[in-house]
């Protein structure tokens, strides 16, 4: 009788259109959970994210925002005059996106990234379709990034398909601990979550990326440095 043995199962081919992407920044498909305060960062992110050569621009055929503060500065503005951008939720947006998408083969799927903006709230449906997208999102779209100033708004179904942590500085030390607590565990524990945090966010304006994409999970600074991967914890902190 033959032992059994474990076979690799062939990988889906990759999109060949993101083959270029920087090995510090989220691959695709991509759900990013962006978490940050007023003024912490969080519009210039996403106005870097495509609209800065180094990252991902005209890598998408769409790029759809979604954002109830989209009008109330610059930077929504400059997203409102290059994207598809709405300044009200409704779920139908996400369901045409999906009823779209749907019509085409994966290898012929136009490339996709939907942005979700400061839409939820403490009492937000965890059953809405900002929900329910992250766990079908990748047979519709490439990179979906959920952003939002509060933590505890965000559904199990988001955090637990999120594979792509942008860390804002807190204002909200209640907040911090809610992120550290969902987190923390993949990049080393509560003790060096904190540590890490405290580092990069020494000065405005920076990211503290968790990347959970990579086997060990990682700890970025603002894409650029790789702080922490795996249980190494040997990083000279002068680097910094």
């Amino acid at each position: 009788m033959k032992v059994p043995t474990i076979l690799k199962v062939k990988d889906v081919q990759s999109d060949s259109r993101f083959d270029n992407i920087h090995p510090n920044l989220p691959q695709m498909p991509c759900l990013a959970l962006l978490l940050g305060s007023v003024r912490s960062g969080k519009s210039n992110l996403l106005c870097n994210f495509f609209l800065n050569d180094s990252f991902y621009k005209g890598l998408f055929d769409t790029v759809t925002f979604i954002s109830t503060t989209l009008h109330q500065d610059n930077k929504g503005v400059l997203l409102s005059k290059y994207f598809d951008c709405h300044s009200i939720y409704d779920d139908s947006i996400i369901h045409g996106i999906m009823k779209e998408q749907a019509q085409y083969d994966r290898e012929d799927r136009p490339s996709y990234a939907l942005v979700v903006d400061d839409c939820l709230t403490q009492d937000f449906s965890k059953t809405n379709a900002v929900s329910f997208f992250s766990t079908v999102f990748r047979h519709h779209c490439d990179f979906y990034c959920v952003s939002t100033q509060s933590f505890r708004a965000v559904s199990g179904m988001i955090r637990n398909n999120a594979n792509s942590i942008f860390i804002c500085r807190q204002q909200n030390k209640l907040e911090l601990d809610k992120i550290a607590e969902e987190y923390s565990g993949m990049v080393g524990g509560y003790d060096n979550f904190m540590k890490w945090y405290k580092i990069i966010h020494k000065e405005k304006y920076q990211i503290m990326y968790l990347d959970l994409q990579s086997n060990p999970a990682r700890i970025l600074h603002n894409f650029e440095t790789v702080v922490w991967e795996g249980n190494d914890e040997e990083y000279d902190m002068d680097d910094e």
